[in-house]
């Protein structure tokens, strides 16, 4: 059963957060304090007490806070998904959220400013991320680090994907379907890629797919960016074709276009398509990440799924997920890694990875296959997810109950 709250002159806009005009709404901590108080307050007219609140980034984030001025209040985990986005802005708008600065500076130390996520970790029960080596990397920023690091250690549970959805098997996108042990299927679909992104039906060529936000996030500074043409050397010297569906910052978007003019055999689709998402994972022999940061990734489970390799980065849950096929660890659960592993941001790891694919499936084809394989019977599930966050929010309720008594 889910709820809405109608607001028009808060909600009623082209983008969540905010759009191409404006990429974050001024009025962004007004619209989602709504949301929050609107939570509780839904709560209280059905009569019902929730053994537990779960928040997720800085959107939800002031719920916890808000908890604080009820009677009796459920106890609340925030899980964060991404400390890049926090939601700060000045005291001066207190005043829509219906709070006083002693509010926010009891739970979070401010330079003047309000932060929501900060708030949340400060006020919640319990924090989360989404991710081991996320929870790790998260204790070293620089403004909320110290906040985190006063909590303990942050539990870091990957996140699952929905193999109902995400299945070659029974996927309705695709023109054929294939699994581990039919893989005729996935050809098919390579063709198909192939044909709709205007690309020659080459036997030969290397098809590496990216779905994804068009962000400096997401390692786009060092393929298009400024900073960096990595997709352009990649695209000049290497027999591959590179198919990329996203929307983001505008400037990434027009550096792809003026990319594509140039190169033939690269192609973007600059929206969102879902269809497209799982045409380009079924079709793609690598799938490409070369993310600056990155909490946890759905994609490279995908991926592994779809049969295409992985190129990551190793950071955040990446690293707890995709092992290089070089992967010396004798811990490693997968014999050797089914990826490739990005070493550091920079144009010249990025393009030096995709070189390594590119020998991988020419030079060794049938130690490709085998990777792939053993991709495919990985799995990354919900109900794993499911039954860490059961143990925190049991941790989270028992502890209150132990201050209550």
């Amino acid at each position: 059963l889910v709820y809405f709250i109608e607001n028009r002159e808060l909600f009623d806009r082209d983008g969540i957060y905010g759009s191409y005009r404006d990429p974050d709404f001024s009025d962004n901590p007004k619209r989602f304090a709504l949301l929050g108080r609107g939570a509780i307050a839904l709560c209280s007219e059905l009569g019902w007490t929730p053994d537990i609140i779960h928040v997720h980034d800085w959107p939800s984030a002031l719920v916890p806070l808000f908890l604080r001025q009820t009677n009796s209040p459920p106890p609340s985990v925030l899980t964060i998904h991404n400390l890049g986005h926090q939601c700060v802005f000045s005291f001066h708008d207190i005043h829509d959220l219906l709070l006083e600065p002693a509010d926010f500076t009891a739970s979070a130390p401010s330079r003047g400013e309000i932060n929501f996520l900060a708030a949340g970790i400060g006020s919640a029960d319990g924090v989360t991320t989404v991710s081991p080596t996320y929870a790790r990397e998260i204790s070293t920023d620089p403004a909320l680090g110290p906040i985190l690091k006063r909590r303990g250690p942050i539990p870091g549970i990957l996140n699952g994907i929905d193999y109902t959805i995400w299945n070659p098997a029974d996927d309705p996108y695709l023109p054929a379907s294939f699994d581990r042990g039919m893989m005729e299927g996935k050809t098919v679909c390579r063709k198909h890629l192939q044909e709709l992104c205007g690309f020659p039906a080459d036997e030969g060529a290397v098809i590496i797919g990216m779905v994804t936000r068009l962000a400096e996030q997401k390692g786009f500074e060092m393929l298009c960016g400024s900073k960096g043409a990595a997709l352009r050397r990649i695209c000049s010297f290497l027999p591959v074709q590179v198919a990329i569906l996203g929307t983001g910052e505008k400037r990434y978007e027009t550096a792809l276009a003026e990319l594509e003019q140039e190169l033939p055999n690269l192609k973007t689709f600059t929206v969102f398509d879902q269809r497209m998402a799982h045409v380009i994972e079924a079709g793609s022999d690598f799938f490409l990440m070369p993310s600056i940061y990155e909490p946890c990734g759905l994609n490279q489970m995908y991926s592994f799924r779809y049969g295409t390799v992985p190129i990551v980065r190793k950071v955040g849950g990446l690293a707890d997920t995709v092992y290089d096929i070089a992967c010396p660890f004798p811990w490693c659960r997968f014999g050797k890694g089914p990826g490739i592993v990005i070493d550091a941001a920079s144009e010249y790891a990025a393009v030096h990875a995709v070189e390594r694919a590119v020998r991988l499936k020419t030079r060794r084809p049938n130690r490709f296959k085998r990777i792939r394989r053993r991709g495919m019977s990985i799995r990354f599930t919900w109900n794993r997810a499911a039954a860490d966050y059961e143990r925190v929010f049991r941790a989270v309720i028992s502890a209150r109950a132990s201050k209550r008594a």
